[in-house]
């Protein structure tokens, strides 16, 4: 198991070489899954919860790789019905090597 912790603010915290993005998809997960492929956006985590509306009604949690203010992230987040952007921030560990 792994303890994710959430820190929330009004800043957005800034561009390095090595983000996330964690989105909240409440819409059709399929359509964004498909955006994200065809935007060549790597898809590190998806999580599954309960809506609370609905019995077989979910929310889900995107974490992608990338920072929400950067191209092609930022083109993709500009027309976004299906979800909402949380936020962006630097990944824990090292940097991948190329």
């Amino acid at each position: 198991n792994t303890t994710r912790f959430w820190i929330f603010g009004r800043e957005i915290s800034p561009e390095t070489e090595h983000d996330k993005t964690t989105l909240l998809i409440s819409g059709n997960l399929n359509a964004v899954l498909s955006r994200l492929v065809k935007a060549k956006i790597p898809i590190l985590s998806i999580y599954e919860r309960p809506s609370g509306e609905k019995i077989e009604a979910h929310v889900y949690f995107l974490d992608i790789e990338g920072h929400g203010q950067k191209p092609p992230l930022s083109h993709l987040l500009h027309h976004f019905p299906e979800g909402r952007w949380l936020g962006s921030y630097p990944m824990c560990g090292d940097p991948p090597k190329p």
